[in-house]
């Protein structure tokens, strides 16, 4: 399960860095140029996988001092 969530986070960072957007691409939405508002919408995405990811306590190990 967590090389899902790895390879899912991987793809969420590469498509929330706006690399791939062709320079002729002029579309303006809402006063932003698109790839700002994609940056953004993905940014947001991620967070919320990340909070999805977190919402259950982390697995401790016992150390050896906490026994005694």
């Amino acid at each position: 399960m967590r090389s899902i969530n790895l390879f899912v986070f991987l793809i969420l960072l590469a498509l929330a860095i706006p690399w791939y957007w062709n320079a002729e691409i002029r579309v303006i939405f809402m006063g932003f140029p698109i790839w700002v508002i994609t940056a953004i919408a993905v940014s947001l995405v991620t967070s919320t996988f990340v909070a999805f990811l977190l919402r259950k306590p982390w697995d401790q190990e016992s150390s050896e001092s906490e026994d005694e």
